[in-house]
């Protein structure tokens, strides 16, 4: 609770600064060309001319954050004439707002003013911050979109806000309706948010209702889920992104294809010289390669856990006989150092019984190891890949516990 009041505080506080630091830099803009005192006093109607005059006096006036409703009070009459020759002076108005004696009537004129003008900035900043006092955090998403869209060089200031936003409760809905790819300042945020532990949660909550054209977006989101132990919902967004394309199945069994789209629950693969493996043109075999004195894991994925015996069948394919313990298969729940299954692979069918995921193993890690001693020639190889296959519940592998290793692994560090 201390924490979520500290964020909603830290939110409130540095989007309050910013809106007024906005506002201040808005008004250096304001265009001098023609000397609104003069415009005045040649037509005491030219509301534009008035609105100028009062922003010029208030910027001059407002050196500091603290000299702000003084500098306002000082300037609000012209500001006030400026709006009752014409009422779309966005400026005026923001300048009797922050004149306010009291909350209310601010709040008053700041609603007012966003009915008229929603795309000048300073305004927006005023309206932002009334949100952020009234913990209207939907209400601060929504003014925030208003704003990018029409100023996105402001992203690097505003981001972090809308990312202290997208965790706090209640606002799911808001940014499953706004992240639509409307605007081009979407992708720009996904991208920076997802390298943010707290937000990728967030996004794995929205993902499913959000616009998302950069497929390395959904990668990055993936790989940062499992990377922080949030094996479950990473899981859960993969079977949400394949669900248009779902691994090829054959009555009872699973095909887990060599690709590597969505890591780590599509396959990573070993990349260097001495050791790889990589999906064939054809992407029917995984090729297999293991200079001599080189050896660990060569491709690894996870899959979800089940609570049902399964085996695991494949094909190796090699010119030349390979040594029994050279190319291994192993499953492995997270986070422990004894395989739950094991098999060495020899040349040609091989099939491997997995027995039910224990209590607290919510994921597989499935991974090929292959070594090729010093003695040895090179190991070439294909990998069929590996075909899923429930038990019946009648199986032994289907009902027994994880125990002794069928054969025991040799130690490798892992290239991936």
């Amino acid at each position: 609770m201390k924490n979520t009041l500290y964020r909603r505080a830290a939110f409130g506080f540095a989007g309050a600064i910013l809106a007024i630091l906005l506002a201040l830099q808005a008004l250096s803009g304001i265009a001098t060309r023609a000397n609104p005192e003069i415009a005045v006093s040649l037509n005491g109607l030219n509301g534009l001319a008035r609105e100028q005059l009062a922003a010029l006096r208030f910027r001059d006036a407002a050196t500091s954050t603290q000299q702000i409703p003084q500098a306002a009070a000082s300037s609000v009459d012209i500001a006030i004439a400026a709006y009752r020759s014409d009422p779309l002076v966005p400026k005026a108005l923001m300048i009797a707002a922050l004149s306010a004696s009291d909350e209310a009537t601010k709040a008053r004129i700041v609603a007012t003013a966003n009915q008229l003008n929603r795309r000048d900035l300073s305004l927006q900043g005023l309206v932002m911050e009334q949100r952020l006092a009234n913990n209207d955090y939907a209400g601060v998403v929504d003014t925030l979109d208003q704003i990018l869209r029409v100023h996105p060089e402001y992203s690097p200031e505003f981001f972090p806000l809308l990312e202290e936003a997208l965790v706090e409760p209640g606002t799911k809905e808001v940014f499953e309706d706004l992240i639509d790819g409307s605007s081009g300042w979407h992708e720009d945020f996904l991208a920076g948010a997802v390298r943010n532990e707290a937000a990728r949660i967030a996004l794995a909550a929205i993902r499913p209702a959000i616009t998302v054209t950069d497929p390395l977006f959904d990668r990055r989101l993936i790989a940062g889920l499992a990377e922080q132990g949030e094996l479950g919902r990473a899981q859960s967004l993969y079977t949400f992104l394949q669900s248009d394309n779902p691994a090829g199945e054959e009555g009872d069994a699973a095909l887990l294809a060599w690709q590597g789209q969505y890591p780590p629950f599509d396959w990573q693969f070993a990349s260097r010289r001495e050791i790889r493996a990589q999906e064939s043109l054809s992407g029917d075999t995984l090729e297999l390669f293991v200079r001599p004195g080189q050896g660990g894991v060569v491709a690894r994925r996870y899959i979800g856990a089940m609570q049902e015996g399964v085996r695991l069948v494949t094909r190796l394919k090699a010119s030349r006989t390979v040594l029994l313990g050279r190319v291994r298969l192993e499953v492995f729940c997270p986070g422990t150092a004894d395989a739950l299954a094991s098999l060495a692979l020899i040349n040609g069918s091989n099939a491997l019984d997995v027995p039910p995921a224990p209590d607290g193993c919510e994921a597989w890690r499935l991974q090929v190891y292959a070594r090729s001693f010093r003695d040895e020639p090179t190991l070439r190889a294909d990998l069929d890949p590996l075909k899923l296959v429930m038990l019946p519940a009648s199986s032994p592998a289907a009902t027994e516990q994880p125990g002794a290793l069928q054969d025991a692994p040799p130690k490798a560090t892992s290239p991936l």
